[in-house]
């Protein structure tokens, strides 16, 4: 019996760390991507931006009246990743969402994209 119950608090004790390590951080995902829009919206080259999001995703857009070369959007695209990971909070943010950005103008519409998945590094490519 006392090893039955040895048992049963060991696996307890297991299952109940195991459970508090593997929790997703609370992040305020409304408040973090309306901190990024914000930020960006205040550049001098972003004339708006979009953003939607989920519990998986999350996906930005940049509207720009001048084409930047693929070296700035790839910079913008990089101020993004930080930017949302610094108003979250949460240095492992990209380790639980994915991201889809895009910069688009009003006269081509989008002209780069890029994608961040869960341990993957950001690809940008020219439309």
């Amino acid at each position: 019996m006392k090893r039955k119950l040895l048992l049963f608090n060991f696996l307890f004790a297991f299952l109940l760390i195991t459970v508090s390590c593997n929790q997703q951080p609370e992040i305020d995902i409304s408040k973090t991507v309306g901190m990024t829009e914000d930020y960006f919206r205040k550049l001098d080259e972003i004339s708006t931006t979009a953003a939607s999001y989920n519990k998986e995703q999350i996906k930005f857009r940049l509207m720009v009246g001048k084409h930047p070369s693929q070296k700035e959007a790839t910079a913008m695209f990089n101020n993004i990743l930080d930017n949302l990971e610094e108003n979250s909070h949460t240095p492992e943010f990209w380790n639980y969402y994915n991201g889809y950005f895009e910069i688009k103008s009003y006269d081509k519409g989008v002209i780069y994209e890029a994608t961040k998945i869960i341990g993957e590094n950001l690809k940008v490519n020219p439309k």
